[in-house]
């Protein structure tokens, strides 16, 4: 299977080099693409969108999302599936808080869950090539609904980035100067990408909102 990546930062470099004889793709993708049996989009949501409404081929093509969030993505992508075009949306529990192809890391996926959110025109074939591919990056394939997929990475994933960053903007800097390893590790996901984050607090605004009053509740009765 000939593997194209599209995206060629942080997620889509350390890809290319955890998935042997897979290629990054340029702006030119359009005309390349006919070369490819699996195109994966390592691109923010928007572009993931913007891009897979203008994919064209006249042979089969499974195309693969890594966004994180799943719930819009998935029902573009049951919309855009054909005899031709099969699109799998996914998301996989991997990253740091720096970004960039530099940063890139091929055992970046390495023990990570890998969340596969299957819609209505999936066939399970597609399903288990995506669940190979993804153990080749030495990810843990797991299968979860698109909407449940959400609410949790809201959970684990989004929300303690806004606790992390809101932590660091509240500490004043010359309080900063004497902080030690246990306040570094808690601020250490405000260093992340702050574009990413503030696509991905539109996407999932709402799980994330309801989960952090409910943190700050928490937080009330601690006193």
């Amino acid at each position: 299977m000939k593997v194209g990546i599209i995206g060629s930062g942080l997620m889509g470099g350390s890809l290319f080099k955890a998935l042997k004889g897979a290629e990054l793709l340029g702006m030119d993708w359009p005309e390349r693409i006919e070369a490819f049996d699996l195109i994966i989009l390592a691109v923010p949501i928007s572009a993931i969108l913007e891009i897979g409404a203008k994919i064209k081929t006249r042979r089969p093509l499974l195309v693969l999302d890594i966004g994180s969030v799943k719930e819009p993505i998935a029902q573009k992508f049951e919309e855009w599936t054909d005899a031709s075009i099969e699109f799998v949306a996914s998301h996989p529990m991997a990253g740091k808080e720096k970004s960039g192809f530099e940063a890139s890391d091929p055992a970046l996926f390495q023990d990570a869950a890998w969340v596969i959110t299957p819609h209505r025109k999936n066939t399970e074939r597609a399903l288990q090539i995506i669940e190979e591919l993804i153990r080749n990056t030495g990810a843990i394939p797991m299968r979860m609904a698109a909407a449940e997929h959400d609410r949790n990475a809201a959970l684990v994933s989004q929300l303690p980035y806004l606790l992390s960053k809101a932590l660091f903007d509240f500490v004043d800097p010359e309080a900063r100067k004497m902080a030690g390893p246990g306040f570094h590790s808690m601020v250490r996901l405000a260093q992340d990408n702050p574009e990413l984050r503030k696509e991905i607090g539109f996407y999932n605004r709402e799980n994330i909102r309801h989960f952090l009053k409910g943190y700050m509740a928490s937080l009330e009765n601690l006193l």
